[in-house]
């Protein structure tokens, strides 16, 4: 037993050295598309459901539909194309009647979540929890005045926050919780991503939630109801029976951001499709004389927003579940690797300094680039820059709103941003504390304050009804990203630890295409998949 533990921590470590952070928080624009309402009524949403799984082409059907807000409700998530049985639970259906408690669509699985008791637990002696997050200045200023208002309701639940003076990462975190599991020194609560459970699973360490979303503390059905599915469904873990392994906390996702002042003046639209992307970009390029560039990326550590998120929006799925295999020969991987090769080679479309941190969103600001595709998260660092004339920035109007995708194929983004991770305590009363603080996190007045402060999207439908949260959105144009997330952030990158190996080779390979002229790109894809699937076999 203790050489299979030893195994699997080394495993650990190794993929621990490998993080590479993945997208966060803040909010942006109103979508092109409809968004959903904010009304009491729209406590329901639009409801956008099912996912099929075609034979080689993944296509997804679109049902909406209202829910009344009295004792029945359905809430469903898009299902766009690509959302298939092995897109890593892309697309999520919650349908609930009474107390059955809600369905989603877990990677083509129909996953019920069973209602819990709704109640409250109060341990009868005083109980401390340890919770390590990477919120860092003003964020975590505002993310421990709001455990404030948890520990105040539970004066014998005592939270220990350690966020190493501002200085943790998401990868010190990993590490952390590596050599935690070694020495014993863990927290209860830790932020943290999918890709990182299936490690933790294995060595035993984390704290499997189902019991408690369904227990006598858990969640009751209205509380269930009032969740967006998609970000239920992103918790569940097929490979380990339809676990709940992650639970909601700080949720964003990657949004296609543009300068609004550039496409006035050269009289240029928001493209919708990739087509439209490349042909807007390539106008920009020649009507300024070549002096702005369409699109502005990175190329170190580019695997979420530069392939993850693009591919699903092509119609394409990059992970099988069943088959446990990547695929990145099929057309939609062909299709997002030419069209970023094409357009660097062609100079329309410039990559950033691999060696600058951020100087993708820099050129973005100094206005070299009319479109930027970043996290949420990115919001509130642009509007900052543009407002103090930081890193060269200056002043304009810029907005942001779904990425593009392929003709025929439906709007989708991936969803991503820190979840929060149980680990296991010395006691019951341990346990239900901890999940008692992790149901805090995820709940609709912690998620309204918190997407206040913070600007990641809110999971629940209530939260948008919110004064606070009204208010934040009506500020100004740009805070209503979440909305566009909400509608579209229905794709997850595969829930799989190799992923966190696998999205170091993705990164590699697009990183080598732009150091070779005349890249052969089928060969590059290849190889990439080939890496991939070294991985899981």
């Amino acid at each position: 037993m203790k050489k299979k533990l030893s195994a699997v921590l080394a495993s650990l470590i190794v993929l621990a050295t490998m993080l590479a952070a993945c997208g966060d928080p803040t909010a942006t624009t109103i979508p092109a598309t409809t968004a959903p309402a904010t009304t009491a009524a729209a406590a329901a949403t639009t409801a956008k459901a099912a996912t099929t799984a075609a034979a080689t082409t993944a296509a997804a059907t679109t049902a909406a539909a209202t829910t009344a807000a009295a004792t029945t409700a359905a809430a469903a998530t898009t299902a766009p194309a690509g959302a298939t049985t092995t897109s890593a639970g892309a697309a999520t259906t919650a349908a609930a009647t009474g107390g059955n408690g809600v369905t989603l669509d877990v990677s083509g699985t129909q996953v019920t979540v069973k209602p819990g008791g709704g109640q409250s637990f109060e341990p009868k002696s005083p109980v401390t929890i340890k919770f390590w997050h990477s919120q860092s200045k003003d964020n975590g200023k505002a993310l421990t005045q709001l455990i404030g208002d948890f520990t105040a309701k539970h004066p014998n639940i005592k939270v220990e926050i350690d966020n190493g003076n501002d200085t943790y990462t998401y990868d010190t975190i990993n590490d952390k919780i590596t050599q935690g599991a070694t020495t014993g020194q863990l927290p209860n609560v830790a932020t943290g991503y999918e890709n990182w459970v299936p490690a933790f699973v294995d060595a035993k360490i984390s704290l499997p939630l189902n019991q408690f979303i369904s227990g006598q503390y858990g969640l009751s059905q209205a509380q269930l109801q009032d969740y967006y599915p998609q970000m239920l469904a992103r918790g569940v873990f097929p490979q380990y029976g339809n676990e709940t392994y992650l639970w909601v906390f700080a949720n964003s996702a990657p949004v296609m951001y543009y300068n609004k002042d550039l496409l006035d003046k050269y009289s240029l639209k928001v493209p919708e499709t990739w087509d439209d992307f490349v042909a807007t970009s390539k106008s920009v390029y020649d009507k300024s004389n070549k002096e702005v560039s369409g699109f502005v990326f990175k190329i170190a550590n580019p695997a979420s927003e530069l392939w993850a998120a693009p591919i699903f929006a092509r119609g394409g799925q990059f992970y099988d579940y069943q088959a446990k295999k990547f695929t990145t020969t099929d057309k939609a991987s062909q299709d997002q690797l030419n069209m970023i090769y094409d357009g660097v080679k062609n100079g329309y479309f410039i990559t950033s300094d691999p060696n600058v941190n951020n100087q993708d969103q820099q050129l973005f600001e100094q206005q070299k680039a009319l479109f930027y595709i970043s996290s949420t998260s990115s919001r509130s660092f642009i509007a900052s820059d543009l407002a103090k004339g930081a890193n060269g920035a200056t002043k304009f109007n810029f907005n942001g709103t779904i990425i593009p995708h392929a003709t025929n194929v439906k709007p989708v983004t991936t969803i991503y941003g820190g979840g929060v991770l149980g680990f296991k305590g010395k006691s019951q009363d341990e346990d239900l504390a901890t999940w008692e603080f992790m149901k805090f996190l995820g709940s609709a007045d912690f998620q309204g304050k918190w997407a206040t402060f913070s600007g990641y999207v809110p999971a629940t439908k209530s939260a948008l009804e919110s004064p606070d949260y009204k208010a934040f959105l009506d500020k100004a144009p740009e805070n209503k990203i979440p909305l566009v997330v909400l509608q579209y952030a229905t794709a997850f990158e595969p829930k799989i630890g190799q992923w966190q190996a696998g999205r170091k080779i993705v990164g590699d390979a697009l990183f080598g295409v732009f150091q070779t002229p005349n890249a052969d790109i089928p060969s590059v894809l290849k190889k990439m998949e080939d890496d991939l699937n070294k991985l899981v076999k």
